[in-house]
């Protein structure tokens, strides 16, 4: 007899892709998992202490990521 795992629920892809994603950048960074997290949902505003953050994890000047967040929230 196999060993197969069933479940009566539905998760969306994206949300599996944010974990993934939120650990894998929880590695390479000082970011915690639940901040990227946050992030990546669009629940976290960029500060200047999350802009430093991006611009060590993705080599994109922190002033960049603080434009997009003050064009934004215009």
């Amino acid at each position: 007899m196999k060993n197969k795992f069933e479940h009566d629920w539905a998760v969306h892809p994206q949300e599996t892709i944010v974990e993934l994603l939120s650990e894998l950048i929880e590695k390479q960074s000082d970011f915690k998992k639940e901040e990227m997290e946050e992030l990546i949902q669009g629940n976290l505003d960029i500060d200047d202490k999350i802009a430093q953050k991006l611009e060590n994890l993705f080599k994109v000047p922190k002033n960049f990521w603080l434009n997009l967040q003050k064009n934004y929230n215009k």
